[in-house]
């Protein structure tokens, strides 16, 4: 892992939860701009529109998707263990390369939905729709149908009293509603 990935993540265990809280930003920053550079845009484009949010040595990162994994995994870990700022987590999840993400938004799902709040339900789903469009081209989307605890976990929440989460959800299963089961 590369060593400033390793301090950021060392963060997450201050007491200093606006430490914490800037150091999961940068991570989701960090994986979103490198997303975008694996999708194949320019990296100095990339730059020109990070550089305004991301100092220069975390600029300069460039993660592969393996290098996202390890990421994502060491997030995943400090969400199942119910860390105070989870949905915070969840988002910077979001923002990976799909195929480093959409398992560790489905592990989070499958263990832990039915203890989140209005918040990481949203953050968790969010997610999903971000890495919903490259699943569908790639007819994955099958598997997603096949797992009925995430399945169960939108469906609830599509039927939420917060509106946010409920129109989320319902654009998500409309996605999925499309799609047959394999």
């Amino acid at each position: 892992m590369k060593k400033e990935i390793a301090d950021l993540l060392s963060h997450l265990n201050s007491n200093n939860t606006e430490e914490k809280r800037y150091s999961i930003a940068d991570i989701g920053m960090i994986l979103e701009m490198n997303t975008r550079i694996l999708n194949g845009n320019q990296s100095d484009l990339v730059n020109e529109e990070f550089k305004n949010y991301l100092d220069k040595k975390l600029l300069s990162i460039r993660l592969n998707i393996d290098e996202q994994v390890e990421i994502i995994e060491k997030l995943v870990e400090r969400i199942l263990a119910k860390d105070t700022l989870s949905a915070s987590m969840l988002w910077a999840i979001g923002k990976a390369y799909p195929t480093a993400g959409l398992p560790g938004i489905v592990k989070v799902i499958e263990f832990n939905w039915k203890t989140f709040d209005d918040e990481m339900s949203y953050q968790s789903i969010i997610s999903l729709e971000n890495f919903l469009y490259w699943d569908i081209i790639r007819n994955a989307s099958g598997e997603l149908l096949r797992n009925e605890e995430l399945m169960t976990f939108i469906q609830e929440k599509s039927q939420s009293t917060n509106e946010r989460l409920s129109e989320c959800s319902k654009r998500v299963l409309s996605k999925l509603s499309g799609i047959k089961r394999t």
